[in-house]
């Protein structure tokens, strides 16, 4: 049951990355971005599974506990986040 729920989370994961790639490149006007997630989507950075068109998750992510939810905490740290990214260029794979 444990590898089973662990696949099935992984799947989730790099589904979802998938998603936001795809919306990033219909969206190139979003310079900078970062996904509020109770998901942990660093999973799918995993190169075993992670396709080459896919960006990373793990270095745009904040992880939310999903028992508590999103937190004054999470849109301060978000924010100064995107904030200190503002210079620097916008990585979205070219397909």
């Amino acid at each position: 049951m444990r590898r089973r729920k662990a696949t099935l989370r992984l799947r989730w994961a790099e589904r979802r990355a998938r998603e936001i790639t795809a919306w990033l490149q219909e969206h190139r006007e979003v310079r900078h971005w970062l996904a509020l997630d109770d998901l942990d989507l660093n999973i799918a950075d995993d190169a075993s599974i992670r396709s080459a068109e896919t960006l990373r998750m793990g270095s745009c992510l904040t992880l939310v506990d999903p028992e508590v939810g999103l937190t004054m905490s999470h849109a301060r740290q978000s924010s100064e986040w995107l904030l200190a990214r503002k210079e620097r260029p916008r990585k979205v794979a070219r397909t």
